[in-house]
Protein backbone atom coordinates (compact mmCIF):
# COMPACT_ATOMS: atom_id res chain seq x y z
CA UNK A 1 0.00 0.00 0.00
CA UNK A 2 2.71 2.43 0.77
CA UNK A 3 5.34 2.10 -1.72
CA UNK A 4 2.65 3.06 -4.73
CA UNK A 5 4.05 5.60 -7.27
CA UNK A 6 3.98 8.94 -6.32
CA UNK A 7 1.50 10.73 -8.70
CA UNK A 8 -0.48 14.39 -8.02
CA UNK A 9 3.35 15.88 -6.36
CA UNK A 10 5.04 14.03 -3.92
CA UNK A 11 2.05 12.48 -2.37
CA UNK A 12 -1.00 10.11 -2.39
CA UNK A 13 -3.81 9.65 -0.26
CA UNK A 14 -5.40 6.13 0.66
CA UNK A 15 -9.31 6.69 1.67
CA UNK A 16 -10.86 3.32 3.18
CA UNK A 17 -14.91 3.47 3.02
CA UNK A 18 -17.49 0.64 3.58
CA UNK A 19 -20.47 1.00 0.79
CA UNK A 20 -23.90 1.69 2.33
CA UNK A 21 -21.94 2.82 6.07
CA UNK A 22 -23.50 6.41 7.21
CA UNK A 23 -20.62 7.99 8.28
CA UNK A 24 -18.67 7.37 4.82
CA UNK A 25 -21.70 8.49 2.73
CA UNK A 26 -21.29 12.16 4.67
CA UNK A 27 -17.96 12.56 2.82
CA UNK A 28 -18.54 10.40 -0.55
CA UNK A 29 -19.44 13.94 -2.19
CA UNK A 30 -16.62 15.98 -1.59
CA UNK A 31 -14.21 12.94 -2.16
CA UNK A 32 -15.40 12.18 -5.18
CA UNK A 33 -14.70 15.92 -6.08
CA UNK A 34 -11.18 15.48 -4.74
CA UNK A 35 -10.66 12.72 -7.41
CA UNK A 36 -11.94 14.48 -10.06
CA UNK A 37 -9.57 16.80 -10.45
CA UNK A 38 -6.66 14.54 -8.50
CA UNK A 39 -5.19 11.05 -9.40
CA UNK A 40 -3.41 10.38 -6.19
CA UNK A 41 -5.65 9.10 -4.47
CA UNK A 42 -6.48 5.48 -3.82
CA UNK A 43 -9.95 3.79 -2.59
CA UNK A 44 -9.95 0.74 -0.54
CA UNK A 45 -13.65 -0.52 0.06
CA UNK A 46 -12.92 -2.53 3.69
CA UNK A 47 -16.16 -5.26 3.20
CA UNK A 48 -17.23 -7.33 6.45
CA UNK A 49 -15.18 -9.80 4.30
CA UNK A 50 -12.13 -8.45 4.14
CA UNK A 51 -8.87 -9.82 4.58
CA UNK A 52 -6.46 -6.88 3.63
CA UNK A 53 -6.27 -5.04 7.22
CA UNK A 54 -6.17 -5.94 11.02
CA UNK A 55 -9.50 -5.04 12.92
CA UNK A 56 -8.74 -2.88 15.36
CA UNK A 57 -9.82 -3.70 18.89
CA UNK A 58 -12.74 -1.68 19.96
CA UNK A 59 -13.91 -3.74 22.90
CA UNK A 60 -10.47 -3.65 24.83
CA UNK A 61 -9.71 -0.31 23.79
CA UNK A 62 -13.18 1.28 25.19
CA UNK A 63 -12.25 -1.01 29.12
CA UNK A 64 -8.98 0.76 28.99
CA UNK A 65 -9.58 4.21 28.00
CA UNK A 66 -13.73 5.16 28.90
CA UNK A 67 -14.33 6.88 31.86
CA UNK A 68 -16.72 6.46 34.66
CA UNK A 69 -18.66 10.04 35.36
CA UNK A 70 -21.73 9.61 36.81
CA UNK A 71 -24.42 7.73 37.47
CA UNK A 72 -27.91 6.83 36.16
CA UNK A 73 -31.15 7.98 38.86
CA UNK A 74 -34.34 6.45 39.31
CA UNK A 75 -35.79 8.79 37.32
CA UNK A 76 -33.61 7.99 33.92
CA UNK A 77 -31.58 11.33 34.53
CA UNK A 78 -28.05 11.85 34.53
CA UNK A 79 -26.23 12.21 38.16
CA UNK A 80 -22.55 13.74 37.07
CA UNK A 81 -19.56 12.93 39.58
CA UNK A 82 -18.24 16.60 40.98
CA UNK A 83 -15.89 17.93 38.12
CA UNK A 84 -17.64 15.75 35.49
CA UNK A 85 -19.99 16.77 32.77
CA UNK A 86 -21.09 15.83 29.53
CA UNK A 87 -19.43 19.33 28.23
CA UNK A 88 -16.62 18.66 29.67
CA UNK A 89 -15.74 15.59 27.35
CA UNK A 90 -18.26 16.48 24.24
CA UNK A 91 -16.39 19.72 23.70
CA UNK A 92 -12.70 18.57 24.88
CA UNK A 93 -10.14 20.06 22.98
CA UNK A 94 -7.87 17.23 24.56
CA UNK A 95 -5.51 15.84 22.18
CA UNK A 96 -4.21 12.55 21.82
CA UNK A 97 -0.59 11.46 21.37
CA UNK A 98 -0.49 11.92 17.68
CA UNK A 99 -1.87 15.46 17.92
CA UNK A 100 -5.85 14.60 17.25
CA UNK A 101 -7.84 15.86 19.20
CA UNK A 102 -9.96 13.32 21.43
CA UNK A 103 -13.66 12.71 20.42
CA UNK A 104 -15.69 11.36 23.38
CA UNK A 105 -19.61 10.33 23.64
CA UNK A 106 -21.56 10.28 26.61
CA UNK A 107 -22.83 6.66 27.44
CA UNK A 108 -25.33 5.14 30.14
CA UNK A 109 -23.89 1.96 30.79
CA UNK A 110 -26.85 -0.37 29.70
CA UNK A 111 -27.07 -3.74 28.14
CA UNK A 112 -25.91 -2.57 24.95
CA UNK A 113 -22.89 -0.73 26.20
CA UNK A 114 -21.76 -3.71 28.62
CA UNK A 115 -21.06 -5.53 25.63
CA UNK A 116 -18.08 -3.28 24.29
CA UNK A 117 -17.13 -2.83 28.21
CA UNK A 118 -17.02 -5.39 29.90
CA UNK A 119 -15.37 -3.17 33.23
CA UNK A 120 -18.28 -0.61 33.04
CA UNK A 121 -20.83 -0.90 35.61
CA UNK A 122 -24.62 -0.84 34.77
CA UNK A 123 -26.42 2.32 35.75
CA UNK A 124 -23.62 4.36 35.71
CA UNK A 125 -22.66 6.78 33.28
CA UNK A 126 -19.08 6.78 31.18
CA UNK A 127 -17.20 9.48 28.56
CA UNK A 128 -16.77 6.68 25.98
CA UNK A 129 -13.58 7.60 23.63
CA UNK A 130 -14.09 7.54 20.05
CA UNK A 131 -10.89 8.10 18.58
CA UNK A 132 -8.36 5.27 18.53
CA UNK A 133 -4.78 5.80 18.92
CA UNK A 134 -2.95 4.55 16.39
CA UNK A 135 0.08 4.97 15.26
CA UNK A 136 -0.22 5.38 11.31
CA UNK A 137 3.49 7.53 11.45
CA UNK A 138 5.50 3.96 11.48
CA UNK A 139 3.77 2.50 9.36
CA UNK A 140 5.51 0.19 6.58
CA UNK A 141 4.57 -1.37 3.97
CA UNK A 142 5.73 -4.57 5.25
CA UNK A 143 3.06 -3.96 7.72
CA UNK A 144 -0.48 -4.93 8.31
CA UNK A 145 -2.59 -2.31 8.17
CA UNK A 146 -4.83 -1.46 11.19
CA UNK A 147 -8.05 0.30 10.33
CA UNK A 148 -10.66 1.12 13.60
CA UNK A 149 -13.13 2.18 11.46
CA UNK A 150 -14.65 3.98 8.35
CA UNK A 151 -13.86 6.30 6.83
CA UNK A 152 -9.82 6.81 7.21
CA UNK A 153 -7.87 8.64 5.26
CA UNK A 154 -4.41 8.57 4.59
CA UNK A 155 -2.02 10.78 3.33
CA UNK A 156 1.33 9.06 1.96
CA UNK A 157 4.80 10.59 1.93
CA UNK A 158 8.05 9.08 0.69
CA UNK A 159 6.25 5.89 1.13
CA UNK A 160 5.34 6.57 4.99
CA UNK A 161 1.92 7.88 6.28
CA UNK A 162 2.34 11.76 7.26
CA UNK A 163 -0.85 12.69 8.11
CA UNK A 164 -3.89 10.73 8.94
CA UNK A 165 -7.91 11.57 9.27
CA UNK A 166 -10.36 9.39 10.99
CA UNK A 167 -14.00 9.75 10.82
CA UNK A 168 -16.61 11.53 9.25
CA UNK A 169 -15.74 14.94 10.82
CA UNK A 170 -11.94 15.56 10.13
CA UNK A 171 -11.91 14.24 6.35
CA UNK A 172 -14.59 16.53 5.76
CA UNK A 173 -12.37 19.06 7.35
CA UNK A 174 -9.66 18.28 5.43
CA UNK A 175 -11.65 17.72 2.04
CA UNK A 176 -13.44 21.29 2.47
CA UNK A 177 -9.47 22.79 2.41
CA UNK A 178 -7.83 20.58 -0.68
CA UNK A 179 -11.50 21.34 -2.68
CA UNK A 180 -10.81 24.94 -2.55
Amino acid sequence: MLDNPEEDGDFYYVYFYRVGNSNCEKVEDSIKTYARSHSAIYFVNMDEKSKDYKKFDWNKFHEENDIEIGKVKSNGKIEYYEGESKEKYTKSKEKDEYGKTKGYEIKKADKEYLKINKKARKGYVYASLETPDIDYYTLTSEDDVTIAGVPTLLRVKNNKVDQFYFDSVEIKSIMKKLNK
